[in-house]
């Protein structure tokens, strides 16, 4: 990633962050998004646990390449040159991804990717790379074979994937291009024990970075996702990944590990407050002084495969690019009804995709990258 894109959606956040005071003062809209992200497909050839997606989904209800091409370049008219993060499902079963990919690097659109590294090998990595990708980001849950393949639900997994980390190294080195290489790590009660090696992992693999991201919160909702998805018992997610009472005093000390290895250089890009939220997502519990209006309605834009448009996952969709153009669906009285509702969320998200950051936090990962790539 270069220091002028970083610079450009910088500046993008700098405009929407007075946009978002703005609305929140007057109720005047001049805010666009700036947080994208493009879920392709809801297919999946692992079975992790924590996951409600399921190779059993029906293609037909996703969009086509075509839909997704004309989709990304109406999301440009709305917001500009923009950053777009893809994900699934595992995004390597549409055989045409990575010509999503370019078309996306074509039209001043930045394109990063999130993959489980299966489908990665010497045909496929060189097609991602010379698309020319702002991150490839890998997801890795334990620092060996025995852990995570455990939680990806598929033997030979762990395999695959650290040769895809070393596949997308090479290739981006042949090529000459620049990127960094994330690991991202779902913290759940099997791998706990094992974070900080994640690190000696990331080093020995040739990763640039790695992200901790906490299992999802158990709410109702994801509850009741979760028993209609895998026809599991109700309370299973929370039995088989969820860390309870019993693993509370190893997570703070963990944390504390964890910050420790953050202080001394090591590539962790989750900020200081994002670990130590960290014992207060698994106690569902919230810090007194946690009050921030939530705002993921004025900057979130996450499209999913079959075209409907969100701001937050436990929102119903504003819209849907199928039908309508982005434009119109940002500024659309729906949207804005939603949005009103929004602001008022008392959830207060603490480390996931919509927890509220700083602009002083943003910058200071987008540091980190520069000095880690």
């Amino acid at each position: 990633m270069e220091l002028a894109d970083l610079a450009k959606l910088g500046m993008k956040h700098v405009a929407n962050h007075a946009a978002q005071a703005l609305y929140l003062h007057s109720g005047m809209n001049w805010t666009r998004p700036t947080n994208f992200c493009g879920l392709v497909t809801h297919q999946c050839n692992l079975f992790c646990g924590f996951c409600y997606d399921r190779k059993d989904v029906d293609p037909a209800k996703e969009m086509s390449f075509e839909e997704w091409k004309q989709a990304l370049l109406s999301v440009k008219e709305l917001a500009g040159n923009y950053f777009i993060s893809f994900s699934g499902g595992e995004v390597m079963l549409m055989k045409w991804f990575p010509d999503l990919l370019h078309h996306c690097n074509e039209n001043g659109i930045k394109g990063g990717v999130l993959t489980n590294g299966t489908a990665i090998n010497n045909k496929t990595a060189p097609r991602l790379v010379a698309a020319e990708p702002f991150e490839i980001a890998l997801s890795i849950d334990g620092p060996n074979a025995e852990v995570h393949d455990l939680i990806r639900g598929r033997k030979g997994s762990f395999t695959m994937v650290t040769r895809a980390v070393s596949l997308f190294r090479r290739e981006r080195d042949r090529q000459g291009k620049k990127f960094p290489i994330i690991i991202r790590c779902v913290i759940n009660k099997f791998n706990l024990s094992s974070l900080p090696k994640m690190v000696d992992l990331l080093h020995e693999i040739g990763g640039t970075a790695i992200i901790f991201q906490p299992v999802h919160e158990i709410t109702e909702k994801v509850m009741s996702d979760w028993q209609r998805e895998t026809g599991a018992s109700s309370d299973s997610l929370r039995e088989n990944f969820w860390i309870g009472a019993d693993q509370l005093e190893e997570l703070d000390r963990i944390v504390g590990r964890l910050l420790e290895l953050k202080t001394a250089g090591a590539p962790i890009m989750n900020t200081e407050h994002d670990l130590k939220m960290l014992a207060y997502h698994f106690r569902a519990q919230r810090p007194e002084n946690m009050a921030r209006t939530c705002t993921v309605s004025l900057r979130n834009f996450f499209i999913q495969p079959n075209g409907d448009v969100q701001f937050c996952h436990d929102w119903p969709p504003i819209g849907n690019l199928r039908r309508q153009s982005a434009k119109d669906i940002w500024l659309s009285d729906h949207a804005e009804s939603l949005r009103k509702k929004a602001i008022h969320c008392e959830k207060q998200c603490l480390v996931n995709c919509s927890a509220q950051r700083t602009l002083l936090e943003k910058v200071s990962m987008a540091m980190h990258l520069l000095r880690t790539a």
